[in-house]
């Protein structure tokens, strides 16, 4: 097949292949409305930066048992279709890498190839005990985003760690456990950041979401007053109104969730006063003692 139409599902299938002609092609498919292209096993996703209508139940039954893979579409849907039909198959453990630049679309291309794959091992006697682990599975990753992510330059959701996640599966493809195991976590973030970023999430939401009396308990009163939060030359650790906002329907989400996933209140209030203890350690600044050559 030639270049320069866009019109070309799998690039492997060019003629001639160079990064030109990849970037090229990938360039008119995304003018198209195509944000999906193979190249080979490979899938490249562009992120629209905006919601398309690929999701949704029709898409999910369509990219189901696919016997020829150009029939349809690139999707992220057929990846996991392929994936669950080569478990079934060859009863080997299969692995996917989602790898990307920040702000690529790591977490949510994620996100909906685990649930399509749950989706496709969901069997009449399994419906239940399926749904409740996707529902889990899902859950947890705005946990681990309100203590992993932060705003960046390039990404106002930026993963800061590595991510893990294993689905466990019985010989007759079902669903019956997962795991999610973190690595590569930027702990650096916590005491410093570049200009026009921010610190990890869990931060701010603690700050618009707790009330007073909360705030009060683990001492934490004012929050434009650690060094860690700011951003730049801003005296507030909240850009805009909107901005605390979101932070507190992220903080009231966030509530639900750790209930949900089995945290008490009392388990809740022990990680506030240990953040509110990494904010205040944060906040001691060091001078060197000329007398001792030591710091005070």
């Amino acid at each position: 097949m030639e270049a320069g139409t866009g019109k070309v599902d799998d690039l492997a299938a060019l003629a001639k292949l160079t990064e030109q002609t990849l970037l090229k092609e990938l360039e008119l498919r995304y003018g198209q409305g195509q944000i999906y292209t193979y190249i080979g096993d490979i899938l490249v996703a562009v992120n629209p930066f905006q919601q398309l209508p690929l999701y949704d139940s029709k898409h999910s039954k369509e990219y189901r048992n696919i016997k020829v893979k150009s029939k349809l579409k690139p999707h992220i849907f057929a990846v996991a279709d392929c994936i669950y039909q080569d478990l079934l198959t060859n009863k080997e453990p299969q692995c996917c890498v989602v790898s990307g630049e920040s702000g690529a679309g790591k977490t949510e291309t994620t996100k909906l190839l685990v649930r399509q794959i749950v989706q496709l091992c969901t069997k009449s006697g399994s419906v239940a005990a399926s749904s409740k682990l996707h529902d889990a599975l899902i859950e947890i990753n705005p946990l681990m985003e309100a203590f992993g992510n932060a705003q960046t330059k390039m990404n106002g959701n930026s993963s800061r760690f590595g991510k893990y996640i294993e689905l466990l599966f019985s010989d007759r493809g079902e669903l019956f456990g997962g795991r999610v195991s973190i690595f590569l976590l930027e702990k650096t973030r916590v005491t410093g950041f570049n200009r026009d970023e921010q610190n990890f999430h869990i931060f701010y939401h603690m700050f618009a979401g707790l009330s007073e009396r909360q705030r009060t308990s683990v001492l934490l009163t004012n929050p434009d007053r650690h060094r860690i939060l700011k951003s730049g030359d801003s005296c507030s650790i909240f850009t805009s109104k909107a901005h605390q906002l979101h932070h507190k329907a992220m903080f009231i989400k966030l509530q639900k969730i750790l209930t949900n996933t089995g945290f008490l209140q009392e388990d809740c209030e022990m990680i506030y006063a240990y953040l509110s203890a990494i904010l205040h350690l944060t906040d001691i600044q060091f001078e060197p003692d000329q007398e001792t050559d030591g710091v005070l």
